[in-house]
């Protein structure tokens, strides 16, 4: 595992274990950005510990689990029904800040199959940062296959165009099995220019 993810995980951990939570003061929170901020690359482009996860599409069900994640929960997301394309069950969150052509994006996030399809070893699911409306430019978008056990994952992409923050979100992709996945934090860097 690289420093800086030890880093990440160091500080998720000790910002659970000092009680950083959603009672925290602003001033709390504001230092636990700050210490996340320093130990990722770049520059975040979103607040990790204040993240408002949306969900769209019918036969699913969406709850915020107790997880062993360096922060303690993980949002479980369960496809009750199988859809005929990926996209057509989703949770999601936009992202703050804008990103302009020629900029690199990493994300790093921790998933676990909790129950995979019948027949299927690990679930499936596409990791989708891009634009919130047509015509649906990308940033990343790749498919995940992760194991039972939690993992940190990592993703790069490179704008090909300026992405205003406002239309910028993280999506998960999971419609296209029946199938429980877990996602655990989440955080999304601006690298800047990837020609430097």
């Amino acid at each position: 595992m690289t420093v800086w993810k030890k880093t990440v995980v160091a500080v998720s951990t000790a910002l659970l274990l000092s009680g950083v939570s959603t009672m925290a003061s602003a001033s709390d929170m504001d230092a636990a950005r700050q210490a996340i901020e320093d130990a990722l690359p770049g520059t975040l482009i979103h607040n990790p510990l204040d993240i408002e996860w949306e969900s769209r599409g019918n036969d699913k069900k969406v709850k915020v689990v107790d997880a062993a994640t360096p922060t303690g929960q993980a949002l479980s997301a369960r496809v009750k029904k199988r859809k005929q394309k990926p996209w057509d069950v989703v949770v999601w969150f936009d992202l703050e800040d804008s990103v302009q052509s020629g900029e690199e994006v990493e994300m790093h996030f921790w998933a676990r199959t909790a129950k995979a399809a019948k027949g299927e070893e690990t679930a499936k699911f596409t990791v989708f940062v891009g634009e919130d409306e047509e015509p649906y430019d990308y940033i990343i978008s790749e498919e995940f296959t992760p194991g039972k056990d939690w993992k940190l994952h990592t993703l790069k992409g490179v704008a090909k165009k300026d992405f205003p923050g406002d239309e910028l979100k993280v999506e998960y992709q999971i419609g296209q099995h029946v199938q429980t996945i877990e996602f655990g934090p989440v955080y999304v860097s601006n690298l800047g220019s990837a020609s430097e």
